[in-house]
């Protein structure tokens, strides 16, 4: 439907680059072509007017305001969820742990307590 090599060509990102995206965006619509191009198009559009980065453009599927030129959001599949869950968690822990450093506090325990009192109300 669009000519994807011209846009690809006009681009300006190197093959490999071009590559992967184009199989990530594929990954996300098995069997839609139609789809894959207008996301693939999309994120062209996005990379070139600096909306996004190609790190941010590797995302599952973005979610841009064309309007404001900016990144709106982003859906994620759910072991990509749970992994930035994670590591959101682990950050929160160490900043807590940081900004109570001087009440010597032992983390690690208080954080295997909580889990313990989670998985008690969880199952009650």
């Amino acid at each position: 439907m669009f000519d994807i090599k011209k846009i690809k060509k006009e681009s300006g990102l190197a093959p490999d680059d071009l590559a992967s995206l184009e199989a990530k965006i594929k990954e996300e619509f098995p069997g839609d072509e139609l789809m894959f191009e207008l996301h693939f198009l999309r994120t062209l559009k996005a990379l070139k007017e600096g909306w996004v980065t190609l790190e941010e453009a590797r995302i599952p599927i973005l979610i841009i305001n064309e309007r404001a030129h900016e990144l709106a959001g982003v859906i994620l599949s759910p072991d990509e969820y749970e992994g930035y869950e994670r590591l959101r968690a682990y950050f929160e822990a160490l900043r807590l742990s940081q900004k109570h450093a001087h009440l010597q506090v032992d983390l690690p325990e208080l954080v295997r307590r909580a889990r313990e009192e989670l998985e008690v109300r969880t199952h009650e």
